[in-house]
């Protein structure tokens, strides 16, 4: 996950690369994806604190959806059904984004 801070909006990059295999050890699928999540701060330039407030909050909001984007799309494979885990707070690692 990276984050980014823009005026008043905070945004966060957060995503899941998974990689299936046959028996033979050949790779069969790569399921990739990726969401953006933006928090608009209102009328303040967001803080270094604000940003680390938003971060698991970002994080607890998109992990339903890229849980659910991968178990359908490993049904839709007709692979073997991938769940991702549940996230822990303390689990959660942060990046900045390029600049």
């Amino acid at each position: 996950m990276t984050s980014h801070v823009d005026g008043l909006s905070i945004g966060y990059s957060i995503g899941q690369e998974t990689s299936f295999f046959d028996r033979d050890g050949e790779v069969i699928a790569v399921v990739n994806v990726s969401y953006l999540v933006v928090y608009d701060t209102g009328a303040a330039e967001p803080s270094a604190e604000l940003v680390k407030l938003f971060t698991p909050s970002a994080v607890m909001h998109v992990t339903p959806f890229l849980r659910e984007f991968i178990a359908t799309m490993t049904n839709r494979l007709a692979l073997p059904p991938y769940y991702l885990p549940l996230v822990r707070e303390d689990e959660i690692q942060v990046g900045t984004a390029p600049e």
